[in-house]
Order: structure tokens, then C-alpha cells, then sequence
């Protein structure tokens, strides 16, 4: 798409977004991630006054928190997973089958929140396996009671996972970037 007074519209919105509604900005955005001219002058910084804290910052903010709870719990699952527990005596005691079953529902829950990190396109299969092991760690952590294999004390680690699991559904629902309409594109008259 060649340059046109659609880009000097797009540019000046963009320049000054609390000047513009929601919708018009919104069209704006949609253009100018899709335009060369107009994604090439905003990488020069025409439009710097925009606010420098937006979505895109709030997307690598959370980016970063993210990749920090769920490298928190690959420190945690993988010694459970090898049936140690790094924790100590936290709480009360575990027994080596519950922190081996632990150990891997912790390690695909940390591997969906760093897989959703690095491409956010992957959250709604990420929240739906994190909410899985979830699950399955809350129903054995009852079962497991019952059987006095696991403390219930012990079991408020798992709240890593639930930050997980919120992360990756917040983080996805950022990132997921659904354009109403796109460019649109002209017939040629000549044809």
C-alpha cells in the first residue's frame, strides 16, 4: 500500500490519541501495523507523543512477570518431579508419589506459562492445560489427605500455579489483537 492522505490521518491520530475516540484510534492502530510508511515512521518516532505507557508496555510488563512465576515453578517442579522437595518440611509432610505427581502437573503448567510468554497466540491452550493440572492437584490434594500422604499446609504452594493460570489468561487476552476490518483494498478501474 503506497503512501496516501489515509497515512496523514492515521499518523496524526496516532500523534495525538487522546484527541481521537476509541474507534478511530483503534482503525489507526490496525493501519499502521499493517502499513510500511506508516509503521516505518512511527519506528522513527514521529508519533513520540504518545503515552509510553500503553498496552504494548503493559504486554512486556506482564511478559516479565510472567516468565519470572513460571521459572518460580520449574525451580519448585522439577526437584518434585525427582521425588525432592526443596522446600523443606514446609507445612507438613509429603510423601514422594505426591510430589512426583506434583512435579509434572507443575512442570506442564510451567512450561504453558513460558510457552505463552514467548508466543501469546498459545494462551487459550495454555490456560486450558494449566487449568487441568489445577484441578487434578486440587482433587489429589483431598485425596491424598484422606490417605495422610500430604499435609494440607502443604498445599498452599500450589498458589504459584494459580498465578500462572491467571497470568496467561490476562497476558493472552492483552495480546490478542482481532481487527474489525482491515485495509481496504481498491479494484482497478482498468480491469
Amino acid at each position: 500500500m503506497a503512501y496516501s492522505r489515509v497515512c496523514d490521518e492515521v499518523l496524526s491520530i496516532l500523534a495525538q490519541p487522546g484527541l481521537s475516540d476509541d474507534n478511530a484510534l483503534h482503525r489507526a492502530r490496525i493501519h499502521s501495523a499493517t502499513c510500511p510508511h506508516c509503521s516505518a515512521q512511527l519506528e522513527d518516532g514521529v508519533a513520540s507523543d504518545a503515552p509510553a505507557f500503553g498496552p504494548k508496555a503493559v504486554s512486556n510488563s506482564l511478559r516479565i512477570v510472567l516468565v519470572g512465576v513460571a521459572a518460580l515453578q520449574l525451580a519448585i517442579a522439577v526437584p518434585w518431579l525427582l521425588g525432592r522437595n526443596p522446600l523443606g518440611d514446609l507445612g507438613d509432610h509429603v510423601e514422594v508419589a505426591h510430589l512426583t505427581r506434583d512435579g509434572a502437573l507443575g512442570l506442564t503448567t510451567a512450561i504453558a506459562g513460558l510457552l505463552t510468554a514467548w508466543r501469546p497466540r498459545y494462551a487459550v491452550p495454555a490456560v486450558a492445560v494449566s487449568c487441568v493440572a489445577l484441578l487434578a492437584q486440587f482433587a489429589m490434594a483431598f485425596v491424598d489427605d484422606h490417605a495422610h500422604r500430604v499435609g494440607l499446609a502443604f498445599e498452599g504452594i500450589h498458589i504459584v500455579t494459580v498465578a500462572i493460570v491467571a497470568l496467561v489468561a490476562i497476558h493472552g487476552k492483552q495480546s490478542a489483537v482481532r481487527p474489525t476490518a482491515g485495509p481496504r483494498r481498491m479494484r482497478s478501474i482498468d480491469s
